[in-house]
């Protein structure tokens, strides 16, 4: 039995183009700097295998990274995590 206590979401960010079909958006990652952890790390998580100047083809998947963002108390503020680690992406 694991208890499970606090709220947690997800967000998954792709190298995709909405006007072509959510076909990938290929090339190199330049510029890509991902969120950096302003909360403590229980609360953030980042799974990425790329780094700037990586090279996106379309022979791949085209997520960049996945994102989990944790709050204790509310979805809210598991959110608002999420939604301040997302804008501060730069890609």
């Amino acid at each position: 039995y694991f208890p499970y206590h606090g709220y947690a979401i997800e967000a998954r960010l792709y190298a995709e183009d909405p006007l072509k079909g959510f076909l990938p958006s290929t090339g190199p990652l330049v510029p890509y700097k991902e969120p950096t952890n302003r909360h403590d790390s229980s609360s953030l998580r980042i799974d990425s295998g790329v780094a700037e100047g990586h090279v996106v083809t379309p022979n791949y998947d085209p997520m960049l990274s996945k994102v989990i963002a944790f709050d204790p108390d509310s979805r809210i503020g598991a959110i608002d995590k999420l939604l301040g680690a997302m804008g501060e992406y730069v890609v």
